[in-house]
């Protein structure tokens, strides 16, 4: 008999042994209690799978065992979970009775390595776990349907050298299925190149600006070489010889959610990124004679080094407008400017780079933006930065007095700020979701977060370097227009709206204390433009102008701050019933708990004693599941007691 669970344990055969066992009932009895091994078999995390070679059942008393709700199988599989040899670890001996991944992403390694090794056939798991006769198909059709986990996974295959040789076992038409499969998983809009993974945003998206020449070219120049350097130096690997256009698109999507997940959803980054793998896949690029031990041309890995003809020496600059003009916010609500993505992801094409030269001007770049010409040794190799941050936020534990800030994920989507699993194309904001909830638990929780083990792990999750602060990439928008749906809930506040202007600003404030317009001053008057942008909106009370404008803060992102956060306490402290928002907040906000995190899956524990009854009324409490901007599947879990 076979079963496999492949959400939680995968078992080859259960044999069952006994005397006067009736095969229907034994068999149906057997399955009921295989059902619930995910829960009887402790020290497994949620995200673990273990695949069991064989189980044996020796059955004593017949009514005992038909009766039995689990503890027939809670030590045996106890025992086989201890025994469990672990494959991204060390060699599996033969005899081994059950083997064991720490999740998702850690099997997807796996599975890619022994699929470039051939050696799928040898391992009896993979037979388990992969469905139909041809393993090599089931291997490739696996990664496209976990293509959430995709990402880790090639970031440990980076780490043991193995992703430049997976992705070149890949077929264009397979690698091109996981692309767009990634790219829907995941929400980059931005990086999407066929009609198939295309946003309805586009269609919507305001036309952006041509683009400048002159000065404004060069300015736009040294605005996108910091972000190009950075590129390189972030994903060597991308640049090697011997990929395809598809292929290399797959191994530099992967790597850059797990290496720059701040900056892979910025229009910036799709720019700057779309001029470099047009170049990596022109004709005329050449191999650099970089001769190792061997005598061979290879880079850092062992594969050839690229470079273009000492001819090239001119660089188309790309567009600069999506960096100024796209969409930063929210989506379908007209308040910020759209990136009109033509057939090949709207992004213009450059001329290849010249050697050592910018993608998007075609001068030198510094010799820490390129790749070194000799082979490193292992300590020194640029990698190894790298392969240390993934590494280290594989498997996280932690104990924080704020784990109610992941209560405002719920909110986050509700609002449209991020788009969730039910339409992850929808463009949202380009600010890091980890540094959103940085953000919202200073300004509505205070600034003792801080201090707690949460704002490291945020940090962490973020991709952010030492010392920077959060929301650093994020390019805010200069205006802002509040979505009218969001004043739905304070419909029939009869208090009168404020509003002032100056030469500069025209500024509207909604009776609850929030901002709904922030915009420059147009040429006409400001009685002539407060008509024409409020014509949208469903006022109830009057108008009352004061006479001195709001103080505009100093950062770009401190004006964004101030337009969406209070608006945001209000909305909490409405929803939990409570007049004063800041003392909801932070009620909300300052809910111990424990978090466990590993590369695919966040789960927060609270106490169920101390959760308030209106936080469970409002619906915060809710497992907002797989978040595309966040790259991970979050839970909530309520009952334990240490929390």
């Amino acid at each position: 008999m076979s079963y496999a669970n492949l959400t939680g344990t995968s078992i080859r055969r259960a044999t069952v042994r006994g005397v006067q066992l009736d095969d229907i009932a034994a068999r149906r009895s057997t399955e009921r209690l295989l059902g619930r091994i995910p829960e009887a078999v402790p020290g497994m995390s949620a995200s673990a799978i273990l695949c069991v070679r064989e189980l044996s059942i020796h059955v004593r008393s017949k009514p005992r065992y038909m009766q039995s709700s689990g503890s027939v199988l809670h030590d045996e599989m106890e025992q086989l979970a201890r025994r469990a040899a672990r494959p991204a670890h060390d060699p599996v001996p033969s005899h081994a009775e059950a083997v064991l991944f720490a999740d998702r992403a850690e099997l997807l390694s796996c599975l890619a390595r022994d699929h470039v090794r051939h050696r799928l056939e040898q391992y009896w798991w993979w037979r388990v776990l992969l469905p139909g006769a041809n393993l090599n198909a089931a291997a490739v059709q696996l990664y496209v349907d976990e293509a959430a986990h995709v990402p880790a996974a090639l970031a440990r295959l980076a780490h043991s050298h193995d992703a430049i040789a997976f992705v070149r076992t890949l077929r264009d038409r397979d690698a091109g299925a996981l692309v767009q499969a990634i790219v829907r998983v995941h929400g980059l809009s931005l990086l999407a190149e066929t009609p198939a993974v295309s946003t309805p945003m586009q269609s919507r998206a305001r036309p952006i600006s041509p683009e400048p020449a002159g000065s404004r070219r060069s300015d736009m120049q040294e605005i996108l070489r910091p972000l190009e350097e950075e590129i390189r130096s972030a994903l060597p690997e991308a640049w090697v010889q011997g990929l395809s256009a598809i292929q290399r698109r797959l191994l530099v999507l992967g790597l850059s959610l797990v290496r720059m997940p701040s900056r892979v959803r910025s229009a910036a980054y799709a720019q700057v990124l779309s001029a470099l793998l047009e170049q990596a896949t022109r004709p005329d690029t050449c191999i650099e004679r970089n001769e190792n031990a061997a005598g061979r041309m290879t880079d850092l890995q062992g594969a050839p080094v690229l470079h273009t003809s000492p001819e090239s020496k001119k660089a188309t600059i790309p567009s600069p407008a999506s960096v100024k003009g796209a969409v930063r916010g929210l989506p379908d609500t007209g308040i910020f400017y759209g990136l009109d993505t033509g057939p090949a992801a709207g992004l213009p094409t450059a001329t290849p780079w010249t050697q050592g030269a910018s993608a998007l001007s075609g001068e030198p770049l510094p010799p820490t933006a390129l790749l070194p010409s000799e082979p490193l040794p292992p300590a020194a190799h640029p990698m190894a930065v790298h392969n240390d941050a993934e590494m280290q936020h594989q498997a996280q534990a932690v104990e924080t007095e704020y784990g109610g800030v992941f209560f405002l994920s719920n909110a986050a989507l509700a609002l449209g700020l991020y788009a969730d699993f039910t339409r992850p194309l929808d463009r949202g904001l380009e600010l890091s979701f980890w540094d959103f909830l940085a953000l919202a638990a200073v300004d509505l929780g205070g600034p003792a977060v801080r201090s707690d083990p949460l704002w490291p792990l945020l940090a962490n999750l973020a991709g952010r370097k030492p010392g920077q602060r959060p929301g650093a990439d994020f390019d805010p928008p200069r205006e802002w227009r509040m979505p009218p749906d969001w004043l739905l809930p304070f419909v029939g506040d009869a208090a009168d709206w404020t509003w002032a202007a100056d030469d500069k600003r025209l500024v509207v404030l909604h009776p609850a204390g929030f901002v709904v317009l922030d915009l420059p001053r147009t040429e006409t008057s400001a009685e002539e433009q407060l008509h024409v942008e409020l014509a949208r909106y469903e006022v109830s009370g009057g108008f009352r102008r004061e006479t001195r404008c709001r103080r505009s803060p100093v950062t770009p992102l401190a004006r964004w701050r101030s337009w969406v956060m209070p608006y945001l306490g209000r909305r909490m402290a409405l929803a939990l019933g409570d007049v004063r928002w800041r003392r909801a907040c932070r009620q909300l906000l300052s809910l111990p708990g424990r978090i466990e995190c590993d590369a695919e899956r966040l789960e927060v524990h609270f106490s169920l004693e101390r959760l308030p009854v209106a936080v469970r009324v409002a619906g915060l409490d809710r497992d907002p599941g797989w978040i595309p901007a966040a790259g991970c599947d979050l839970r909530f879990y309520f009952g334990c007691d240490h929390a």
